[in-house]
């Protein structure tokens, strides 16, 4: 906290500063150093004010936030929305990315809920994990995405009766073998800490298998 006596008065220091001159023998060039200083010193004195008035102002404002906090108590949490679990909507499963045959990856669309069971939006981190399941004993991950909370964020959707996370997961390692793989999704709530996993079996489409080239037919005349 800035001690009142940092606050004292430029015409005392430039009285005392004339008397050190030597009265009418000084120059005027000294007088003007003088007075660009007495400026100099009047503008930190109210530079050191604000200052000064703007701790006071901060430290005000957090013993509020500290009182409101202590006068709350447990209750504050009854209070606030925040995530009970999570879901996978059903229209949820393989995608088609590139507009050819066989799914790329899968789409996920994540819905949050809170202590009502309403679905709302919720900040978050979220990781995805996705299995190829061809050998169901030794489930092989074939994609992996994780998305901080500023890129969930902007994976929010919000209108026209969606109110969801959509998330879309090309396959990164290779595609499934197989015609069903198992996506794992977590969500980390930042207002709780709150963990929560969901696991889904999806059904995709595969590419068509590669055509052998076609061979000359036994006893055909060749060219």
């Amino acid at each position: 906290m800035l001690r009142h006596e940092l606050y004292f008065s430029p015409l005392v220091l430039v009285v005392a500063l004339l008397g050190c001159i030597g009265g009418p023998s000084g120059s005027t060039e000294r007088i003007s150093t003088l007075e660009d200083q007495t400026l100099s010193l009047q503008s930190e004195n109210r530079a050191l004010r604000e200052t000064a008035e703007n701790q006071a102002n901060q430290l005000a404002r957090l013993q509020q936030t500290l009182q409101t906090f202590a006068e709350l108590g447990d209750r504050r949490m009854n209070e606030l929305f925040y995530v009970s679990r999570i879901d996978i909507e059903k229209m949820s499963g393989g995608a088609d990315f590139d507009g050819q045959p066989g799914d790329d990856g899968v789409i996920i669309f994540l819905e949050l809920y809170d202590q009502d069971d309403q679905i709302f939006k919720a900040a978050g981190s979220i990781d995805v994990h996705i299995y190829d399941l061809s050998d169901p004993d030794h489930p092989e991950l074939i994609a992996k995405y994780a998305y901080d909370v500023q890129a969930a964020r902007k994976l929010w959707m919000g209108r026209l009766m969606s109110y969801h996370y959509k998330l879309k997961c090309p396959w990164q390692v290779r595609p499934p073998n197989g015609p069903q793989v198992v996506v794992r999704v977590m969500f980390l709530d930042y207002l709780t800490g709150s963990a929560f996993q969901l696991v889904r079996q999806f059904d995709v489409r595969l590419p068509p298998a590669p055509q052998p080239p076609p061979s000359d037919h036994p006893g055909s005349d060749k060219q």
